[in-house]
């Protein structure tokens, strides 16, 4: 495949992705209601495969631009980039630093986005956990080592990331019975096991480092509403479930948006699915969203290797 083919294949799926998402993601969000955690995996693979193919489109374009004669030309580009800024006599190409500046750009603004956010939940996990040490005390509660704080607000929540822990206040305690609060911590416990936290934080990013992109604008809330449904379903089992719903009604919202709450979510609809689960029947939902799950992460690795199948097939156009 010559460059100029696949630049304009990735950039059409970038543009069609961006644009036709939401649709997409509104189909995945019916057919998820029986298969959460795959359709949260769903939703992530969709926004990587978008950002994958940003990326691979600024490189593609630098390949066109440089001839596609192949990665030493990128490398003589740099160089010779570099030599221009420091006052060296070698001419860099214009046209080739510009299309240079695209992928530069998209990555530079991932990467500062991804710093930024991971720098500020690491302050506000460290903040965390010197309150807790402070205030909080160590308990054992069903079977799981939870941190206790003494606040009359009935409050649950994980928090993620390094000494990951469950976090329940008294006012809990004195408001759930045993059942109750057993499925609060289920709640939370399957939270820090799917890793929701890292993959709602990668949507974040994605979402802060390319704003009014519908397809990502779309997949954050997306995700979160279906990791409050996947832990929700996670505490269901082997108990009752209007006994989650109960508890979940009785929960406060978040206390900050770096934790994942038994209460958080659109409560309402989340205590109207425990209550009135939808009717179980064919496979096809969790058929169709692993189906979108891979193509979506196969494309994702075809658009990264394209920009090398240009360069390798314009390198053996030139050996011809």
């Amino acid at each position: 495949m010559t460059a100029g083919v696949a630049l304009l294949l990735t950039a059409c799926y970038t543009l069609l992705l961006g644009l036709s998402g939401p649709r997409l993601l509104a189909r995945l969000h019916r057919a998820a209601t029986r298969a959460p955690g795959v359709g949260l995996r769903a939703v992530t693979a969709l926004a990587t495969s978008w950002g994958a193919a940003v990326v691979s489109t600024g490189l593609l374009l630098v390949v066109e631009v440089t001839g596609g004669v192949g990665l030493a030309a990128l490398i003589e580009l740099c160089v010779a980039t570099v030599c221009a800024v420091f006052g060296s006599p070698a001419e860099p190409n214009a046209p080739a630093l510009i299309a240079l500046a695209v992928p530069a750009a998209a990555l530079g603004r991932l990467g500062w986005c991804a710093l930024a956010r991971g720098y500020r939940e690491w302050r506000w996990s460290a903040r965390h956990r010197t309150m807790l040490g402070s205030v909080g005390c160590r308990r054992r509660l069903q079977g799981t080592r939870v941190w206790l704080l003494p606040t009359g607000q009935p409050s649950a929540y994980c928090v993620g990331g390094p000494g990951a822990r469950v976090v329940l206040s008294q006012g809990t305690l004195d408001t759930l019975d045993t059942d109750e609060l057993a499925a609060v911590i289920a709640h939370e416990r399957a939270h820090l096991r799917g890793r929701h936290h890292l993959l709602l934080g990668w949507l974040r990013t994605l979402d802060a480092a390319f704003p009014g992109v519908p397809l990502l604008r779309r997949a954050a809330p997306l995700a979160a509403e279906l990791a409050e449904w996947a832990a929700d379903d996670a505490a269901s089992r082997g108990r009752d479930r209007r006994v989650v719903a109960r508890a979940i009604a009785a929960m406060a919202p978040a206390p900050d948006a770096a934790a994942l709450a038994a209460g958080g979510g659109v409560v309402v609809e989340r205590v109207r699915r425990l209550v009135r689960p939808a009717p179980g029947g064919s496979a096809w939902p969790r058929t169709l969203i692993a189906a979108v799950t891979a193509t979506a992460l196969a494309t994702a690795a075809v658009v990264l290797l394209a920009p090398i199948s240009a360069t390798t097939f314009g390198v053996s156009c030139g050996m011809i």
